[in-house]
């Protein structure tokens, strides 16, 4: 994870259901509890096995409150029962700010008139 730069990957027995995920934080947490002893665990004993997961179609904000309330940066994109992608926090804050700003030219554009 840290040679590729990733906080997090999806545990899928067949590529694509997802049945847990396994974040910098779940690692760091266990060496916290049990030191150097964690690295030859399996990552079924270390990962998150009950997903929090959104759909393609839920709204940002709601993605980010799942997100903010449940303390975690990473989050599966299910449909039909099958995992189509990964989203993290910065993902959501980006596509939120995109939208924030696009109302703010929208409100602008009322008040000037256009």
């Amino acid at each position: 994870m840290s040679t590729r730069r990733i906080g997090a990957l999806i545990v899928s027995e067949d590529g694509k259901t997802a049945v847990g995920i396994l974040s910098e934080r779940d690692v760091v947490r266990e060496l916290g509890r049990r030191g150097a002893a964690i690295l030859t665990d399996k990552v079924a004993t270390l990962m998150t096995a009950r997903l929090v997961s959104c759909g393609r179609g839920d709204k940002t904000d709601a993605v980010l409150q799942m997100m903010t309330d449940g303390r975690f940066r990473h989050m599966p994109v299910i449909e039909g029962g099958q995992m189509v992608g990964l989203i993290s926090i910065g993902d959501v804050v980006k596509a939120r700010l995109t939208e924030l700003a696009a109302e703010k030219d929208a409100l602008e554009g009322m008040i000037k008139g256009f």
